[in-house]
């Protein structure tokens, strides 16, 4: 996944799907084939773009290993994070694309978002703060937020048991919790009528 499903923003305008083959056209055939496409906006050699019945497009790209890294960071971050990117690549001598990180026709990074981001000179990014909001500054003086992830969650207040329309038992749940190193989690303890 890539774009602003990535950035995991609340709306986003498409999905963006990046894939790395050897036979493009396979993937490309595959992809405008799929159960519930409703339209093919485009199929070319490596990218193509569909409508599905339920009313969302998907793009897909498809570019070789080398270039993964550098797709993954270009088509997941928000327009105005690129051109910052691309213009501190400039600076530096570089240029930076969805192919990778060059001077002049040598490709230096591209293969991890990491290697792409510390050849123009920051720390990795990661996707749901690349939106130009102050995060390559950030990235610069060494202050990047560091974002919750799921080891951070240590309970959950709203769950429900067979008791109030769950499907699992209490005991099913509250074993669930301790394997997934919860502290705590809160269920009702009256049954709905």
């Amino acid at each position: 996944m890539a774009g602003s499903t990535r950035r995991r923003k609340e709306t986003i305008g498409d999905v963006d799907i990046l894939v790395v083959s050897k036979k493009p056209a396979k993937v490309m055939d595959f992809f405008v084939k799929l159960d519930g496409v409703e339209k093919i906006w485009g199929k070319g050699g490596t990218k193509a773009s569909i409508r599905m019945r339920e009313g969302f497009d998907m793009d897909l790209r498809v570019v070789p290993k080398e270039s993964y890294g550098s797709a993954l960071q270009y088509f997941t971050g928000n327009k105005d994070h690129n051109i910052v990117t691309r213009k501190i690549a400039i600076e530096k001598g570089l240029k930076l694309s969805e192919w990778g990180i060059f001077r002049g026709k040598k490709q230096l990074a591209g293969r991890t978002e990491e290697d792409v981001y510390k050849a123009i000179g920051l720390p990795f990014i990661e996707p749901e703060l690349r939106e130009n909001e102050g995060e390559i500054e950030a990235a610069l003086k060494g202050k990047l937020p560091k974002l919750i992830g799921y080891k951070d969650i240590k309970g959950d207040l709203h769950c429900h048991s067979d008791w109030d329309g769950g499907e699992n038992s209490i005991e099913e749940m509250s074993k669930a919790a301790m394997e997934m190193g919860y502290e705590y989690i809160g269920i009702p303890t009256t049954q709905n009528s």
